[in-house]
């Protein structure tokens, strides 16, 4: 699915569209529960070499693709 995602690196306040692979759908799961999709994030954002805070966060789905099943 993509994503629409806000991060903060200084002081600007920057948005962007992500690819996200989850078995979540509401972006407030996907921040609480999906932790690989997180730091899959974070690393892409920030890279490993950044010092500061590294804040996330998804603001909307933009669009659904269902590329499996999971069995819950």
């Amino acid at each position: 699915m993509w994503a629409e995602i806000a991060y903060k690196k200084g002081k600007d306040i920057k948005t962007t569209t992500k690819w996200i692979v989850s078995k979540y759908d509401k972006p407030s799961e996907i921040m609480s529960k999906s932790k690989h999709t997180m730091r899959r994030l974070r690393s892409e954002i920030y890279g490993k070499s950044y010092k500061g805070d590294k804040h996330i966060m998804i603001r909307s789905i933009t669009s659904k693709k269902v590329v499996g099943n999971t069995f819950k």
